[in-house]
């Protein structure tokens, strides 16, 4: 497990609450299930009018509130491959105690703001591709 003291606020939250879902099912034996999946940077359409951590990524992009590009990559994953990872989870025995990392490829965020703004740049947003 990553030393969540050194987390952000968000990750130590997650760390911490399926730490504890994993404690709770080793000492209620048999009571349900645990698979957890772990997407990565979720991208695609949303149905939210408040969008989590990685759309508000996006937000600052498309909206040029980031000066610089950061030297950061993220493993990327589209919301639906993650929509059916968790249906799978569901109706897959074979999933049942198991930590599904559920990513795609690696993008640097220089890439992810060169592409929203080849997708958005004539709608007059300009995200930063220098870091």
């Amino acid at each position: 497990w990553p030393d969540h003291n050194k987390s952000s606020t968000y990750n130590k939250a997650k760390i911490l609450s399926e730490k504890a879902a994993w404690d709770y099912v080793a000492k209620k034996k048999d009571c349900f299930d645990l698979v957890v999946i772990n997407p990565g940077f979720i991208v695609g359409p949303t149905l939210s009018t408040n969008p989590a951590v990685p759309f508000s990524l996006v937000k600052q992009l498309l909206a040029g509130s980031m000066p610089l590009v950061p030297s950061l990559s993220v493993p990327v994953v589209d919301v639906r491959d993650a929509a059916k990872a968790h249906v799978l989870a569901l109706t897959k025995k074979e999933a049942k105690g198991q930590r599904i990392a559920c990513v795609g490829e690696t993008l640097w965020v220089k890439d992810i703001s060169k592409t929203l703004n080849k997708k958005f740049g004539k709608l007059g947003y300009r995200g930063p591709t220098i870091g």
